[in-house]
């Protein structure tokens, strides 16, 4: 079981990759229609049935997973994939448009990329990329998401 905890609401991650969110939604931090999520309400990711979450995240008022996929009984983070949601000022979900995301969405700019390190702060994101495994050095870029737009610069 895995926790994260913003500036006034909660993730909780269990052991089956289920996402779980309650406190202040004002700004859809939790995911979720309503100004306040007052009993933990499962979250759904993605459409896709295997994608399970494996890491949470959360900044002052927003939120980042990283999804794994179940194939059999084991988990893979080789098809993983990077959701954010909440506040979207100053562009830190890494999404096109900057507007309040109620919902989990792709970060289309980190596809097909092994996200290894994340990083949320007030008003921006941060994402290392590289392979799993191996030195942060090999083929490493960090994604910015911030006032200054999406940007990826190599490691």
């Amino acid at each position: 079981m895995k926790v994260a905890a913003g500036a006034r609401f909660s993730v909780v991650l269990d052991s089956a990759g289920i996402i779980y969110t309650f406190g202040c939604n004002t700004v859809k931090e939790c995911g979720k229609q309503g100004d306040r999520v007052e009993v933990p309400g499962k979250l759904d990711i993605s459409s896709d049935e295997k994608a399970k979450g494996f890491e949470i995240f959360c900044g002052y008022s927003h939120t980042a997973c990283i999804t794994s996929i179940i194939l059999g009984k084991y988990r893979t983070v080789d098809e993983a994939e990077v959701y954010t949601w909440g506040d979207a000022s100053d562009g830190k979900l890494g999404h096109s448009v900057n507007e309040l995301s109620a919902e989990p969405k792709l970060v289309e700019t980190l596809a097909g990329s092994a996200v290894t390190a994340v990083g949320l702060g007030k008003q921006y994101s941060i994402f290392v990329t590289g392979s799993y495994g191996h030195s942060i050095k090999s083929k490493s870029s960090v994604v910015a998401c911030d006032s200054a737009n999406t940007t990826k610069s190599p490691v």
